[in-house]
């Protein structure tokens, strides 16, 4: 109790005109909406879409998750009405649900609050963002009664962080972020917080997000675009490809249709697994990286999807690396999940690459627009987010920035050592 009054004295009382909560900050345009989405070939998570709003029905999540027995909550939401928000986390907790955010889709504001109630959370690097919430302007309401909801609906907020096992500081962090603003959490942050659980395991332990099945009859239903599945289907499958050799064979086994049309010639999905799993045996060190801004997506019946990638390969047995650029396609069909299609150009080869000379040339172009940029524009964070990315590929094959005792200026990519910061 005495936290919260700390909280109630520093952080609230501080900053009254323009804080919390009892009504959303965005105006909600639609209830939140149960869509089933398929995670894998023989599993299905629930979709939360959609505005938090006062007259939402969590009895429907509730009847949903028992009627399908899923255990995975994915949020596409903007925010809403925090109160609200807040049963939706309570009841995914006592549910024993996990949740699980990608930065294809939405989740900020009052949906955070909801996104912590899983007992296992897995998001993304900069998949989920805090600010201020402030009263709506269509609500007349008095400063007294403003205080006096403003104070009991923190400390409700306060005791939801601290039962749910996430440190209260974040509270002041989404104070310190205007209203009309938002602020996305890097991983660091969300591991700091304690908001991510799983947020330290390789990104391969990512399911894949594939096609939504038949709607719930009993709710009205918006499915993800068939261009924001695609790619993040895309984004997961070069995820699943920088893997370990287990997980990418893994993934690969359930990605394609029986019959591929496979670098111009119509393969079997046996054959293509075939020919991959030769690959990683030649190549059990990878990393693949789209470029931001170079794709292109376009959906009807099927999905064509092009993208530039920065691709890196190393042997240890061999001693041998490759490295550099190339073009790829891919047809994906939105209502099986699967590719039907694969194609790809070289744009470049790195001669005489003994590290990965064209993913560490696309980490410095995304750190100068991090550093460059104005700190707080979207697109800067954005930048900041996906150096953070590849950092983290570049982590997993044991290579790292900077060494002790140097100065900032000093730092390069080097394979990593035991004075590497790491």
């Amino acid at each position: 109790m005495k936290l919260v009054k700390k909280y109630l004295r520093t952080s609230v009382l501080a900053s009254i005109s323009c804080l919390l909560l009892l009504f959303s900050t965005l105006v909600a345009n639609a209830k939140i909406e149960i869509t089933p989405i398929s995670i894998s070939e023989s599993k299905i998570a629930l979709m939360l879409s959609g505005s938090f709003e006062r007259n939402d029905d969590i009895g429907q999540l509730r009847s949903v998750v028992q009627t399908l027995n899923v255990d995975t909550i994915i949020f596409n939401s903007p925010g809403g009405n925090i109160t609200k928000a807040l049963e939706y986390g309570t009841l995914i907790r006592s549910l024993q649900m996990n949740t699980i955010q990608l930065r294809s889709f939405e989740c900020a504001s009052a949906c955070s609050l909801a996104f912590i109630g899983g007992v296992s959370r897995y998001a993304e690097p900069g998949s989920i963002g805090v600010h201020q919430s402030s009263y709506s302007r269509n609500v007349d309401i008095d400063s007294q009664t403003a205080v006096a909801s403003v104070q009991v609906l923190t400390s409700q907020i306060i005791i939801y962080l601290i039962e749910m096992g996430v440190d209260p500081e974040l509270l002041k962090l989404s104070l310190a972020i205007a209203a009309d603003d938002i602020r996305y959490l890097t991983k660091k942050e969300m591991a700091a917080f304690n908001i991510t659980t799983v947020g330290s395991e390789p990104r391969s332990s990512l399911p894949v997000l594939s096609l939504p099945i038949t709607p719930i009859a009993s709710a009205p239903q918006r499915s993800p675009k068939g261009e924001e599945l695609a790619w993040a289907f895309m984004q997961n499958l070069f995820d699943k490809w920088s893997s370990e050799n287990t997980s990418a064979l893994r993934f690969v086994r359930g990605a394609y249709s029986n019959n591929v049309n496979y670098y111009g010639t119509v393969r079997t999905a046996n054959d293509v697994f075939d020919e991959k799993a030769h690959f990683t045996d030649r190549w059990p060190i990878r990393i693949y990286s789209p470029r931001y801004g170079s794709q292109t997506i376009t959906c009807a019946a099927n999905c064509e999807i092009s993208t530039i990638m920065d691709w890196y390969a190393y042997s240890p047995s061999r001693k041998k690396h490759a490295s550099g650029a190339a073009s790829v396609q891919f047809t994906w069909n939105p209502q099986t999940g699967l590719i039907s299609s694969e194609n790809s150009t070289v744009l470049k080869r790195d001669r005489k690459a003994t590290k990965p000379v064209s993913v560490i040339e696309q980490w410095h172009e995304e750190n100068g627009a991090c550093r460059g940029g104005i700190g707080d524009e979207p697109a800067t964070e954005a930048a900041c987010i996906r150096r953070e990315i590849l950092e983290d590929k570049l982590s997993l094959i044991d290579w790292c920035y900077g060494k002790k005792n140097e100065y900032g200026y000093q730092h390069q990519w080097h394979k990593c050592t035991y004075q590497s910061y790491r």
